[in-house]
């Protein structure tokens, strides 16, 4: 069975950097899965590595938590073209796993859904779009309205939904009545 994860910000020990989507990955492979990821990075070209046996496709897509709101915005969304693109190329892929930060990447999970009929599962990484509403990041009523339709129409048509804080989990099981609780390896963070 192969697995696709998207991940905007995708790391493993050797970059350094919150690596936590890298034990998933390694966990799904030490248990028989093949596992590709879509990642980004700062460079100018398209990379692709084999790491521990995970397949990793480096996107050209530069992302800094110094970016102001366009330049941020405009980095998920060149993330989500490019990924869509990506994803085409890979064939046989089973499973979907979106990991949000940001929450548009379930824009690409439900698109492979829609499209190419690949069940996703998505995750809930932070208080997405409570936070960036919340400390000011975002002010526009409409584009608020837009960031809260993302994150309704995400979960339900997810096939389960991993939220990593409690409201998110709620929010999760409300939609679907499908909650992975805590995918962390607690010895790894």
């Amino acid at each position: 069975m192969k697995v696709l994860i998207l991940h905007q910000h995708f790391n493993h020990p050797v970059k350094g950097g919150a690596i936590r989507s890298y034990y998933l990955a390694k966990a799904l492979i030490d248990k028989g899965f093949e596992t590709v990821v879509i990642t980004g990075h700062n460079e100018k070209i398209y990379k692709n590595e084999i790491i521990e046996g995970i397949e990793i496709h480096y996107l050209p897509v530069a992302y800094d938590n110094k970016f102001g709101f366009a330049a941020r915005s405009f980095s998920f969304l060149k993330y989500n073209w490019a990924a869509i693109q990506m994803a085409n190329k890979i064939q046989n892929i089973n499973y979907c796993y979106a990991i949000s930060v940001p929450l548009t990447i379930g824009l690409v999970a439900m698109w492979l859904k829609t499209f190419r009929k690949i069940p996703f599962l998505f995750e809930v990484g932070d208080l997405w779009p409570d936070a960036p509403i919340q400390l000011g990041f975002v002010e526009n009523y409409f584009f608020k309205q837009f960031l809260f339709f993302l994150e309704k129409k995400n979960v339900p048509v997810s096939q389960s939904c991993c939220g990593a804080f409690s409201h998110d989990r709620n929010n999760c099981q409300k939609e679907n009545g499908i909650t992975i609780d805590d995918t962390s390896d607690p010895q790894h963070g």
